[in-house]
C-alpha cells in the first residue's frame, strides 16, 4: 500500500509532435500529482480519526495549503526516460504550523506509453507522520477548547 501511495500514476495529454520524455521537475503537471498524493494520504488520515473529531479533521485536511518552491533539476536520464529533482516542500496548516523540508523526486514515463508518467517521492513517509501528528495535537486542542 505504501507503494501505491508513493507513485502514482497520471494521465497526461502530449502533442503528437512532443517528444515521449515525461513533463519535467516543475511542470504542473508534476507538481498537481505530488500535492494530491499529500493531500489523498492527508484524507486517509482524517478518515481514521474518531467520529466526534472526524469533522475538525476534514476541516484541517481541506485548509492545507501546499506548495513546491525552489524547484532544481538534478538531472534527466534519457535511457530511463527520469528526471530526478529536488524542490522545497511548505505545507502550511490549519492552525498556522508550517512543515518546510527540501524533498527530491522524480518523473518517469511509463514503458511503452508516453502519454503516461509515474511520480515518485522517496521518503516522503516522515512528511506524513509530521502531518498526522500535527493533525493529532489539532483536534486534542479543539477537543480541550470545547
Amino acid at each position: 500500500r505504501s507503494t501505491l501511495m508513493i507513485c502514482m500514476v497520471a494521465t497526461v495529454s502530449f502533442l503528437a509532435a512532443c517528444s515521449s520524455k515525461p513533463p519535467d521537475c516543475a511542470d504542473e503537471k508534476t507538481l498537481t500529482l505530488i500535492k494530491g498524493l499529500i493531500v489523498e494520504n492527508s484524507k486517509d488520515m482524517s478518515n481514521r480519526v474518531d467520529g466526534k473529531y472526524r469533522q475538525d479533521a476534514v476541516r484541517y485536511v481541506d485548509a492545507l495549503k501546499i506548495e513546491i518552491k525552489n524547484i532544481v533539476s538534478d538531472g534527466y536520464n534519457a535511457e530511463a526516460k527520469k528526471h530526478s529533482c529536488t524542490g522545497a516542500f511548505v505545507i502550511t496548516t490549519l492552525n498556522a504550523m508550517t512543515f518546510t523540508g527540501s524533498q527530491s523526486y522524480t518523473s518517469q514515463a511509463t514503458a511503452g506509453d508516453s502519454s503516461k508518467f509515474v511520480v515518485n517521492v522517496p521518503g516522503i513517509e516522515s512528511l506524513f507522520n509530521t502531518l498526522n501528528n500535527d493533525l493529532g495535537t489539532y483536534v486534542v486542542e479543539l477537543g480541550a477548547k470545547r
